[in-house]
């Protein structure tokens, strides 16, 4: 999630901190609890998938565990940094760690509005054709088109990392206070503010509300355990069993308290 340039560096070189004292009491305490629901909440699902054999039985529950891992790292790497970022001002971190961070950023982003599609498309051909598709569709499948997925969007945003600026000779970025991709700050952004700007000219196109809309994207995190795992009746089990430290045992229909 990179940020635009901000406009605090003026040509005298003067800088105004932007955030009040109520902000960096209150920012940082809301995406930290972000962050715990969203690392909470999709390590359950790792683990219920490891430990459930009736879960790991389902094929389409693959794209569930994937879902949580790049859900998981968002919560767990991602937010972490941002946080830091937010209250400093500036990216401190350097050129090499900013472009990894950017790669993983925008590969588990991109991951996860890939894996969604997967798991629309799956149940869509559930209900179109349900015997054709359970034929079909294997754990070696499934699995080897997620892993090819994984690399094939992970070599792409490297090239754009560290070939973009070779390759064009443009370098834009000055890292020792911003972080972001040579092409976004050449095109992506620049097409963003563009539109924005037309439909409601200067108040919309700000640095605060490019934080907002990146922010959302990534709330989405959070949210993905409780409406695909969670609306599953083998995840909620296990969830209850793990949360509850196996005190109950519960079947499909109902829930039994055992003793000790």
């Amino acid at each position: 999630m990179e940020n635009l340039t901000k406009t605090e560096f003026n040509t005298s070189n003067s800088y105004v901190y932007p955030y009040s004292t109520t902000w960096l009491a209150i920012v940082p305490l809301i995406i930290s609890l972000i962050i715990l629901v969203t690392v909470v909440g999709n390590l359950l699902v790792i683990l219920a998938y490891i430990q459930d054999r009736c879960i790991r039985l389902k094929v389409a529950n693959i794209f569930i565990l994937n879902l949580a891992i790049t859900d998981f790292i968002v919560g767990a790497f991602m937010w972490p940094v941002t946080i830091s970022w937010l209250i400093k001002d500036t990216w401190v971190y350097g050129e090499i760690i900013c472009k990894v961070w950017l790669i993983v950023d925008y590969t588990v982003t991109t991951m996860s509005a890939i894996t969604l599609l997967m798991i629309s498309w799956n149940r869509y051909c559930l209900f179109s054709s349900a015997v054709t598709h359970r034929v079909f569709q294997t754990k070696k499948g499934v699995g080897l088109m997620i892993l090819s997925t994984w690399i094939c969007v992970i070599l792409v945003y490297s090239f754009l990392a560290f070939g973009f600026s070779p390759f064009t000779g443009q370098y834009t970025i000055d890292y020792t206070f911003n972080c972001e991709l040579e092409l976004t700050s050449n095109v992506i952004v620049t097409l963003i503010s563009n539109v924005m700007f037309a439909i409601c000219g200067h108040k919309c196109v700000s640095y605060l509300n490019w934080e907002i809309t990146n922010a959302l994207v990534w709330g989405n995190s959070m949210i993905n355990p409780f409406i695909y795992a969670a609306t599953n009746k083998h995840f909620r089990r296990k969830f209850r069993e793990m949360l509850l430290f196996k005190r109950w045992v519960c079947d499909i229909k109902h829930c039994k308290i055992t003793p000790g």
